[in-house]
């Protein structure tokens, strides 16, 4: 499963000066310069050069993120932009953003008015965060683990309910069959088998007889006190 590639287009003015305030803030870099990055800015690159854009800015000692997401292509995972054509730059002491629309493969930076939208490190910081913790591992790894994780949790709480009703139904009980082949009949709850199923005696056709059942096909008419 392949997860669908974000587009520039994607994304209005409004909702990236949400991305945005007036202020900057402070974060250290995790790159090779440790000098703390005072402002982060957004930058938009020609289509699929985020990464050139990337290289050629940390070689000029700017701090640069590309949120990436992984993706399964030809049976290899390959990295592809979270956001495409939006690359997050930050400035340091000294450092001016004026000279970066010089750089290959970079169209501008994206502003409001004059001055350049500039992100809140909080974001920065948080899209850091989710990328290490695999949010935006669309692998087939990945999303198998997820799909495995997601039935292992739903086995438990299941078996939860399970353990919950059967632990209600203290034989002998009066029960009403609420789904399987005796819809709509009733019975005495005799026994619990093992496999969540139960034995349940029967009347039909003028005989009483046990016959064996799926826990989550009974349910109880009245509980005995």
């Amino acid at each position: 499963m392949e997860a669908r590639t974000l587009r520039a287009e994607d994304f209005s003015a409004d909702q990236v000066r949400q991305w945005c305030d007036a202020g900057g803030g402070h974060e250290r870099s995790s790159g090779s310069d440790d000098q703390p990055v005072t402002e982060w800015v957004v930058g938009y690159t020609n289509p699929k050069r985020e990464r050139d854009v990337e290289r050629e800015l940390r070689r000029r000692s700017f701090a640069v993120y590309v949120p990436a997401m992984t993706v399964t292509k030809r049976r290899k995972d390959v990295a592809r932009p979270l956001l495409p054509r939006y690359a997050f730059i930050g400035l340091r002491a000294g450092q001016s953003y004026m000279g970066l629309e010089h750089t290959p493969g970079f169209e501008g930076l994206v502003r409001f008015g004059a001055e350049p939208a500039r992100v809140r490190p909080s974001l920065i910081a948080g899209l850091k965060q989710q990328q290490t913790d695999g949010v935006f591992d669309f692998s087939d790894a990945a999303m198998a683990e997820a799909a495995e994780r997601a039935e292992a949790e739903a086995m438990a709480e299941r078996v939860r309910q399970r353990e919950s009703k059967q632990a209600a139904l203290v034989p002998p009980v009066r029960v009403r069959m609420v789904s399987g082949p005796w819809l709509g009949f009733t019975g005495t709850l005799v026994e619990h088998l093992p496999g969540w199923r139960v034995s349940v005696l029967m009347r039909f056709c003028g005989r009483e007889f046990p016959a064996p059942m799926v826990l989550d096909d009974v349910e109880a008419i009245m509980l005995r006190k």
